[in-house]
Protein backbone atom coordinates (compact mmCIF):
# COMPACT_ATOMS: atom_id res chain seq x y z
CA UNK A 1 0.00 0.00 0.00
CA UNK A 2 2.69 2.36 0.72
CA UNK A 3 4.84 1.48 -1.81
CA UNK A 4 3.33 3.12 -4.48
CA UNK A 5 3.21 6.37 -2.28
CA UNK A 6 6.16 7.41 -4.38
CA UNK A 7 4.71 6.90 -7.56
CA UNK A 8 1.55 8.61 -6.48
CA UNK A 9 3.70 11.98 -5.54
CA UNK A 10 5.44 11.46 -8.67
CA UNK A 11 2.08 11.28 -10.97
CA UNK A 12 1.38 14.33 -9.17
CA UNK A 13 4.62 15.95 -10.25
CA UNK A 14 4.68 15.21 -13.55
CA UNK A 15 1.70 16.71 -13.75
CA UNK A 16 2.33 19.75 -11.87
CA UNK A 17 5.50 19.90 -14.33
CA UNK A 18 3.34 19.44 -17.46
CA UNK A 19 0.81 21.66 -16.85
CA UNK A 20 0.12 25.08 -18.47
CA UNK A 21 1.74 28.51 -16.91
CA UNK A 22 1.67 32.28 -18.81
CA UNK A 23 4.78 33.23 -19.72
CA UNK A 24 6.44 36.74 -20.95
CA UNK A 25 9.41 36.29 -23.06
CA UNK A 26 12.37 38.93 -22.30
CA UNK A 27 13.19 39.19 -26.30
CA UNK A 28 12.23 37.97 -29.19
CA UNK A 29 13.26 34.39 -30.03
CA UNK A 30 12.22 31.18 -31.78
CA UNK A 31 13.11 27.79 -30.27
CA UNK A 32 12.64 24.13 -31.53
CA UNK A 33 10.78 21.70 -28.95
CA UNK A 34 10.40 17.73 -30.12
CA UNK A 35 10.31 19.13 -33.55
CA UNK A 36 7.67 22.02 -33.39
CA UNK A 37 9.04 25.48 -33.97
CA UNK A 38 7.51 28.07 -31.58
CA UNK A 39 8.11 31.65 -31.57
CA UNK A 40 8.13 34.11 -29.12
CA UNK A 41 7.47 38.11 -29.18
CA UNK A 42 8.69 40.19 -26.32
CA UNK A 43 5.97 41.87 -24.88
CA UNK A 44 3.29 39.30 -25.86
CA UNK A 45 1.95 36.57 -23.33
CA UNK A 46 1.72 32.90 -23.92
CA UNK A 47 1.56 29.54 -22.59
CA UNK A 48 3.93 26.61 -22.14
CA UNK A 49 4.02 23.50 -20.00
CA UNK A 50 6.05 24.17 -16.83
CA UNK A 51 9.02 22.04 -17.51
CA UNK A 52 9.69 24.47 -20.81
CA UNK A 53 8.97 27.68 -19.41
CA UNK A 54 11.32 26.43 -16.35
CA UNK A 55 14.10 26.30 -18.49
CA UNK A 56 13.81 29.08 -20.67
CA UNK A 57 13.53 30.90 -17.56
CA UNK A 58 16.89 29.60 -16.36
CA UNK A 59 18.49 30.92 -19.75
CA UNK A 60 17.40 34.31 -18.96
CA UNK A 61 14.87 34.12 -22.37
CA UNK A 62 11.43 34.40 -20.43
CA UNK A 63 9.35 35.38 -17.19
CA UNK A 64 6.78 32.81 -16.24
CA UNK A 65 3.90 35.19 -14.99
CA UNK A 66 1.43 32.58 -13.00
CA UNK A 67 3.38 31.37 -9.64
CA UNK A 68 6.98 31.00 -8.86
CA UNK A 69 6.74 34.67 -7.47
CA UNK A 70 7.64 34.79 -3.86
CA UNK A 71 4.89 37.18 -2.61
CA UNK A 72 2.50 34.88 -4.74
CA UNK A 73 2.96 31.29 -3.22
CA UNK A 74 4.54 32.86 0.13
CA UNK A 75 1.09 34.87 0.80
CA UNK A 76 -1.26 32.41 -0.37
CA UNK A 77 0.13 29.88 1.80
CA UNK A 78 0.15 32.39 4.88
CA UNK A 79 -3.48 33.23 4.29
CA UNK A 80 -4.22 29.55 3.85
CA UNK A 81 -2.58 28.24 7.26
CA UNK A 82 -4.76 31.43 8.97
CA UNK A 83 -7.89 30.38 7.29
CA UNK A 84 -6.90 26.53 8.69
CA UNK A 85 -7.66 26.89 12.02
CA UNK A 86 -11.25 26.95 11.37
CA UNK A 87 -13.07 23.64 11.37
CA UNK A 88 -13.54 22.95 7.60
CA UNK A 89 -10.98 22.48 5.22
CA UNK A 90 -10.13 25.60 2.77
CA UNK A 91 -9.81 25.50 -0.97
CA UNK A 92 -6.55 26.12 -0.99
CA UNK A 93 -4.79 27.69 -4.49
CA UNK A 94 -4.07 25.47 -7.16
CA UNK A 95 -0.87 22.93 -6.46
CA UNK A 96 0.12 25.13 -3.71
CA UNK A 97 2.28 22.42 -1.75
CA UNK A 98 4.50 21.51 -4.68
CA UNK A 99 4.80 25.44 -5.77
CA UNK A 100 6.32 26.29 -2.56
CA UNK A 101 8.68 22.89 -2.53
CA UNK A 102 9.56 24.37 -6.41
CA UNK A 103 10.15 28.02 -4.37
CA UNK A 104 12.09 26.46 -1.66
CA UNK A 105 14.50 24.65 -4.71
CA UNK A 106 14.51 28.01 -6.55
CA UNK A 107 15.37 30.17 -3.87
CA UNK A 108 18.12 32.01 -4.02
CA UNK A 109 18.66 32.52 0.12
CA UNK A 110 19.25 30.18 2.78
CA UNK A 111 16.67 32.52 4.72
CA UNK A 112 14.57 32.48 2.13
CA UNK A 113 14.58 28.79 1.75
CA UNK A 114 14.09 28.13 5.86
CA UNK A 115 11.11 30.61 5.67
CA UNK A 116 9.65 28.94 3.24
CA UNK A 117 10.38 25.59 4.28
CA UNK A 118 8.64 26.80 7.81
CA UNK A 119 5.62 27.35 6.17
CA UNK A 120 5.24 24.57 3.83
CA UNK A 121 5.90 22.86 7.32
CA UNK A 122 3.11 24.41 8.93
CA UNK A 123 0.52 24.05 6.40
CA UNK A 124 1.56 20.25 5.76
CA UNK A 125 0.92 19.32 9.65
CA UNK A 126 -2.51 21.58 10.00
CA UNK A 127 -3.93 20.18 6.63
CA UNK A 128 -3.01 16.66 7.32
CA UNK A 129 -4.81 16.19 10.54
CA UNK A 130 -8.01 17.27 8.70
CA UNK A 131 -7.35 14.80 6.23
CA UNK A 132 -7.04 12.19 8.07
CA UNK A 133 -10.53 12.99 10.05
CA UNK A 134 -12.13 13.93 7.05
CA UNK A 135 -10.73 10.38 5.64
CA UNK A 136 -13.56 8.73 8.46
CA UNK A 137 -16.52 10.54 7.20
CA UNK A 138 -19.20 8.37 4.80
CA UNK A 139 -18.72 9.43 1.07
CA UNK A 140 -21.53 11.33 1.22
CA UNK A 141 -20.60 13.96 4.09
CA UNK A 142 -17.08 14.49 2.69
CA UNK A 143 -17.30 14.84 -1.00
CA UNK A 144 -17.34 18.62 -1.00
CA UNK A 145 -14.77 19.02 1.39
CA UNK A 146 -12.63 16.33 -1.19
CA UNK A 147 -13.27 18.96 -3.80
CA UNK A 148 -10.96 21.49 -1.75
CA UNK A 149 -8.31 19.17 -1.29
CA UNK A 150 -4.69 19.89 -3.60
CA UNK A 151 -3.50 17.10 -5.65
CA UNK A 152 -0.94 15.93 -3.36
CA UNK A 153 -3.48 15.82 -0.29
CA UNK A 154 -5.88 13.61 -2.45
CA UNK A 155 -2.95 11.24 -2.25
CA UNK A 156 -2.94 11.27 1.98
CA UNK A 157 -6.61 11.40 1.79
CA UNK A 158 -7.03 8.14 -0.48
CA UNK A 159 -4.44 5.93 1.59
CA UNK A 160 -6.12 7.01 4.46
CA UNK A 161 -9.92 6.66 3.47
CA UNK A 162 -8.80 3.17 2.33
CA UNK A 163 -6.82 2.02 5.68
CA UNK A 164 -9.67 3.56 7.84
CA UNK A 165 -12.11 1.02 5.60
CA UNK A 166 -10.07 -2.02 5.67
CA UNK A 167 -9.27 -1.50 9.65
CA UNK A 168 -12.81 -0.92 10.31
CA UNK A 169 -14.17 -3.62 8.38
CA UNK A 170 -11.59 -6.16 10.10
CA UNK A 171 -12.72 -4.73 13.68
CA UNK A 172 -16.71 -4.21 13.13
CA UNK A 173 -16.96 -6.77 9.94
CA UNK A 174 -19.37 -4.73 7.97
Amino acid sequence: MFVNMMDDYNRAYFSFLTEEVRVSPNKTFEINIFGKKYRFVQGEESSLPRWVAEILKDNGLLQIKDDLDLSNIISDAIQLIHTEKSSAIIESSHNIILRLKEFIDHANSDKLKNNAFAILRKLVDLRSLKILKLATKSIEEEAEEVSKLDPLEHILYFRARMLYENWRKTIIGD
